[in-house]
């Protein structure tokens, strides 16, 4: 139930996608990925990559349905019940949902980081006040502790903005936005000061936790490349 209540940003689909084939500074990511989709039982996972307005990187891992080879656009949702992993349903969203539910895939989402990052404008185009945006990321009350197992474990203090987390890494400003339905994860992660963000879903319900080693390896390896 915490989970439930915590994620109230959006939920999505998973998107399989490929890679733009640009050079980025993370060494290793496809191993630590693999890893982490064996280690957690991740049918799929698809992550994009922005740095300097830019999608860097776009890609998908594992398979549509478990069992079979195809890795098609939209993937079977699954969930973990008694330690095995069952295809469900995807959850109806509708316009009485419109907080918390809306079908997209990392592509979409690396363009609204895009908007976050630039203040508000995607495309030389103002869809978002910047100052509002600053309303939203502004820390309102202090999370409980087990917060930072889902957004950021080794965060000196972490915060909730309005409809965002907001937290510290390694001496950056952090802000995450994270939704799950039944069949789907996804997590979006922000470091303004860097120009970067990072999209990550996948077609299992319940594996915020399991995004962490995939996001901080990037963020870890893009700070230290700059």
């Amino acid at each position: 139930m915490r989970t439930q209540i915590l994620l109230t940003f959006v939920t999505y689909f998973f998107c399989s996608c490929s890679s733009n084939h640009q050079k980025i500074p993370c060494q290793d990511l496809d191993l630590v990925i693999n890893k982490t989709m064996q280690e957690n039982h991740l049918p799929g996972l698809a992550i994009a990559i922005v740095k300097d307005d830019s999608i860097i990187f776009a890609k998908g891992y594992g398979v549509r349905k478990l069992g079979e080879s195809a890795t098609e656009n939209i993937s079977t949702p699954y969930y973990v019940k008694n330690e095995k992993v069952l295809p469900t349903e995807w959850e109806e969203t509708g316009i009485y949902d419109p907080a918390d539910a809306i079908i997209s895939n990392v592509i979409d989402l690396a363009n609204y980081i895009k908007l976050y990052l630039n203040n508000g404008i995607f495309e030389n185009d103002t869809v978002i006040n910047s100052e509002t945006l600053d309303q939203i990321q502004m820390p309102q009350i202090i999370t409980a502790s087990w917060a930072k197992e889902y957004f950021n474990p080794e965060a000196n203090f972490m915060t909730f903005g309005s409809g965002c987390a907001v937290s510290d890494y390694k001496g950056v400003k952090i802000i995450q936005m994270a939704g799950m339905i039944s069949g789907s994860t996804s997590l979006l992660t922000l470091v303004p000061s860097e120009k970067t963000g990072i999209a990550i879903q996948t077609n299992m319900a319940g594996a915020l936790s399991t995004f962490v080693p995939v996001n901080y390896k990037i963020i870890d390896d893009l700070l230290s490349h700059p």
